[in-house]
């Protein structure tokens, strides 16, 4: 009988590993599958919905021909998930069924044609490495620009997150060569950029893709998990995040994402430096304000020698609060959606952030160590 046996903890961990990896279509029922490889000792794991695919290995725990299953991925897991037996064993039978055997448990569930299950359309001679990170830098990076990305598809270009990597023209202090990796992303209204220098990049490697929305949030609720270095590899449809037995493919936008120095001010005439943690806590209040109202309104910086005063008006509340600032160049009073300054200011991580104002209506600039934002005044 041909059967495969598996620890409930690896595959309950396989199967949420490329859970990201499906997608929940009517349309098409093969794309909310897993399809399960077994040979030997291991068992791999695939979700593939086209423009995400993921593979995760997992260990066996007996020796397996042979056998590949392709069962509903999402079912399969909350089933996994409620059986109280250590070890797992899958029979497949005729007619696309599967027998599962845990316990004192035995469910027979529908299978699909494993040979329907979508193709996979890598090529391993085409993914060539870039760079290897930390999980956390890739997170991050993701995080500090992903909610200033548009949900406007009819600029569809601005509705990516763009990730570049690149040699820095100047070596560190010690004469080595230094990379830079920087994530974009913009709705035409404000601009998050998040650069990181890094050291392990291929000699020569260059990188500049644009990631979808949907699928950058996909790579952070993988890689934010594990603590091992993962390896960036690209080809021309795909950019992929492999790390331990885990191997992540996105496909790829195509196309020229915006020149990021169009977004920057050409000359700023007032910079100031402020507590964040004191300003966030004033825009909160306006977003709280306004959220009770069904006409906006913006946020208004206030700006002198040594102050800045917060305030809003609503149609039923007024607010106003007073910060100590550090200030060079121009008394300025300036107005901004608070929603963007609130997104800006909580993806940050310093006391202390600069704050540079450009003349009239131009947009400011809001920066941290690693971030900076560009925002538009609200006119």
């Amino acid at each position: 009988m041909s059967k495969i046996i598996v620890s409930r903890s690896n595959l309950l961990d396989g199967l949420e590993t490329v859970i990201p990896g499906i997608k929940d279509d009517k349309a098409s029922p093969m794309l909310k599958t897993v399809l399960m490889k077994a040979k030997d000792n291991v068992m791999i794991l695939c979700s593939n919905s086209i423009s995400i695919m993921v593979f995760k290995a997992i260990t066996l725990e007996e020796k397996s021909e042979s056998l590949s299953l392709c069962v509903d991925c999402r079912f399969m897991y909350e089933l996994i998930k409620k059986t109280d037996g250590d070890l797992i064993t899958l029979v497949p039978g005729e007619n696309n069924v599967c027998n599962i055997i845990s316990g004192c448990n035995e469910t027979v569930i529908p299978t699909f044609d494993a040979l329907a299950f979508p193709s996979v359309d890598v090529k391993a001679n085409e993914i060539k490495k870039v760079i290897s990170v930390k999980g956390s830098v890739l997170t991050k990076g993701i995080n500090s620009v992903i909610y200033a990305v548009t949900t406007d598809s009819s600029r569809p270009m601005l509705m990516n997150v763009n990730l570049s990597i690149s040699n820095k023209e100047t070596p560190d202090d010690n004469g080595n060569e230094v990379s830079e990796l920087k994530f974009v992303g913009s709705d035409g209204y404000r601009a998050a950029f998040y650069t990181e220098e890094v050291r392990d990049m291929e000699n020569g490697t260059v990188l500049n893709v644009n990631i979808p929305k949907d699928s950058a949030k996909v790579i952070t609720s993988l890689v934010s998990k594990t603590e091992c270095d993962v390896q960036v590899s690209s080809s021309q449809k795909y950019i992929s995040f492999t790390y331990g037995t885990t191997s992540l493919y996105i496909q790829l936008f195509e196309g020229q994402f915006m020149d990021a120095k169009r977004f920057f001010p050409a000359e700023f005439n007032s910079a100031l430096k402020v507590s964040r943690k004191d300003m966030l806590t004033g825009v909160e209040v306006v977003e709280l304000l306004i959220s009770t109202q069904q006409k906006g309104s913006p946020v208004i910086f206030d700006v002198s020698e040594d102050e800045m005063v917060i305030s809003t008006t609503t149609e039923i509340s007024n607010y106003t609060r007073n910060l100590k600032v550090q200030k060079e160049g121009e008394n300025r009073k300036v107005k901004f959606n608070p929603i963007f300054i609130s997104n800006a200011l909580k993806c940050m991580d310093s006391e202390d952030i600069e704050i540079r104002l450009s003349p009239d209506l131009g947009a400011a600039l809001f920066k941290d160590k690693n971030i900076i934002n560009i925002i538009s005044q609200v006119r």
